[in-house]
């Protein structure tokens, strides 16, 4: 997917934060540093939906953000 696909018209927020989140962790401001970043969070908010024990399919999952 590309960053346009994912961030679509608040492209512009979301790299804003992903940097200002890069700086808070002290790392470098680097395209690679920043998807390390992404990457970090998309899988925290993965780990933290998955260890949910009401959630146990997909439907549930739907459930829960609709």
């Amino acid at each position: 997917m590309t960053w346009k696909t994912f961030a679509g018209e608040h492209e512009d927020l979301y790299q804003a934060l992903l940097i200002d989140r890069a700086q808070k962790e002290g790392g470098e401001i680097t395209k690679d540093a920043l998807l390390n970043c992404l990457r970090a969070h998309i899988t925290r908010g993965i780990v933290f939906l998955t260890a949910r024990k009401e959630l146990k399919d997909i439907a549930g999952l739907l459930r829960e953000v609709a």
